[in-house]
Formats: structure tokens, sequence, C-alpha cells
């Protein structure tokens, strides 16, 4: 008869140990696995935000900028009113009565900052309205205008680029001060370069729109290190002596409008 040996033992001291050691790294992989995936979800879900904030707001500036001076009885004198780096207002007939004092037949677009302390994109859609925010956490906006100054149905270049000029107290300021075709951070944005040439608002037929948006809040160990051209405004995080340390994600939005309206051969 054969008799089976039961070992009683049980764990040494050694294998707790390891079993112990084992779980421990398991769980840290873990917990660092979750907080990795949290921070990513985290992350995305800001980008997401920014990225909707910052569309919607350009694609109703857009659309109704193109709207700017719609006229069809040729007697309401819609066009643009105020052409400026940081607001704009301009006027359309859109229910054909032969003025613009109807809502959403006035319009202007600008930055302000209500009681909140959170700067936003407001939108007045009559004369002497108040501010409607478009957009929250708006850390810029810029605006650019191209003109046809001569009547030749083109727009003003230098050399083989247009123009793309902010009106200083009367005075065009060209924006590519390279002469390259672009608005970066090679241009003196801020100066500009005098264009010697006669605007009237009449003159515009394109608006160039940049829009800066920033996160709602900031995300630690991030460092937005990047310098952002908006309009005639060279924007930096913190300034020039350490740019970066707020730790807030952004995003610049840049288009150009065409405007359909203003400066049409009639009968």
């Amino acid at each position: 008869m054969y008799r089976i040996m039961i070992k009683k033992d049980g764990f040494t001291l050694v294998e707790l140990l390891l079993a112990l050691f084992i779980s421990a790294v398991m769980a840290a992989a873990i917990f660092n696995f979750f907080i990795a995936q949290n921070k990513s979800y985290s992350v995305q879900e800001q980008v997401s935000e920014i990225q909707q904030n910052v569309r919607a707001a350009v694609n109703l500036m857009v659309k109704e900028i193109r709207m700017a001076g719609y006229d069809p009885t040729e007697n309401a004198g819609a066009g643009i009113i105020t052409a400026n780096p940081e607001l704009m207002t301009f006027t359309m007939d859109l229910n054909s009565d032969a003025n613009c004092h109807d809502y959403n037949e006035y319009i202007t677009y600008s930055l302000y900052t209500p009681a909140d302390g959170v700067k936003k994109l407001g939108r007045k859609g009559k004369q002497g309205e108040n501010n409607a925010p478009v957009a929250e956490n708006v850390e810029a906006i810029g605006f650019a205008y191209a003109f046809d100054s001569n009547g030749d149905g083109l727009l003003d270049r230098d050399g083989s680029h247009i123009i793309w000029a902010i009106d200083k107290s009367g005075t065009w300021y060209d924006l590519d001060t390279t002469d390259d075709g672009e608005i970066n951070a090679a241009d003196n944005v801020v100066a500009g370069e005098i264009t010697g040439i006669s605007v009237n608002l009449d003159d515009i037929r394109a608006v160039r729109i940049w829009l800066l948006i920033r996160a709602s809040k900031p995300e630690d160990g991030y460092r937005n290190t990047k310098t952002y051209i908006v309009g005639n405004k060279v924007i930096r995080p913190l300034g020039d002596a350490d740019p970066g340390n707020d730790h807030m994600r952004m995003r610049l939005l840049e288009t150009i409008v065409r405007l359909r309206n203003i400066g049409l051969q009639t009968g």
C-alpha cells in the first residue's frame, strides 16, 4: 500500500512576499494605465471643445459677413460700416424694405469681457443692442481687409500678392511686411507696412478672419510655447519673458470671406 504524502507547511514567507510584490506591480501598472487613459480622454475632450467652439463661431461670422451689402432695392445703403482690426460692423437689407433697421440687418462682431471675466466673441444683431455671446474663452480676434481701390474688378496687390491691410486712423497698413504672400511670425504685423493706397469702406471686397480660443481650464504639465499671429497682433501665452506657463491649450482658426454683394455692377 502506498501512502500519499500531503505537504501541510503552506506558503513560505518568501513566496508570500513574492506574490505581494507581483500583485503590487500589476496594481501599479493598472493604475498608471487608468491615469494615462483618463488624461488622454481629458485632453481629447478639451481639444474637441476648443475646435467646436472656434468652428461654430467662425462659421457664423463667415455666413453673415458674406451677406454684407445685400441690398435688393439698392436704396438701403447696405455695406460695411466699421472695419477695424478687432471689430467689424456691416449691414444688409434682408426683407427688402429699403432700410437696415431690422434685427439681423445691422451686425457687429467684436471681443468683449462681461462681468464673469471670461472674454467672449460678441455679436450685436441691431444698432444699440448689447453683445450676445457667440464663443467663450476667446483669447483674440483679428480682421484684415482686401480691396479694389481703383475699381478694376481685381483685388489690389503688392506684386503678385493680395494686400491684406488694416486701417489705422485713415492710413492702411499691409500685414505682409515680408511680401511673401503669407501673414506669419516673420512679418512685423504690429507695425505693418504703409500701402500708400487710399481706401474707402466701399472698396473692400474680402475679409480675413482670425479667431484664437483657449481651453476652459489649464492642463497640468502642458506648456504652450507657440506664437500666434492674429491679424495685427502677436499672441504668446505668457508674454516674451516666459512663454507657455499658463498650461492652456489654444486653437487658432483663420479663414477668408469674399463679399458677394459689395461692388456689384447694376443696371
